[in-house]
């Protein structure tokens, strides 16, 4: 696979942007629990959907089908356990 000018340019490009969001963002971090916890702002719904829209990528999605054909039903029990134990 060889990257072209194009695809350079890009990922120059979304990595500058990353980097900008950071610096303009800065100044609202004062410590390492605000960066972490969102300085305890952030409502637990809403915490909620940001651990399970990163539970349902699809390297997520097929690394558990995966693991359920490898292992039999496993690892979907131990995330429907996990879910139970964090929704409490």
């Amino acid at each position: 696979m060889n990257l072209t000018a194009i695809d350079w340019t890009i990922m120059l490009l979304y990595f500058v942007f990353v980097l900008g969001i950071g610096v303009a963002l800065r100044r609202f971090m004062k410590t390492s629990t605000d960066f972490f916890l969102a300085g305890r702002s952030i409502p637990a719904w809403i915490c909620g959907l940001a651990f399970i829209s990163a539970n349902l990528g699809a390297q997520e999605v097929i690394g558990m089908a995966a693991s359920g054909a490898k292992y039999g039903s496993a690892p979907p029990g131990w995330r429907r356990l996990c879910w139970c134990w964090l929704s409490c």
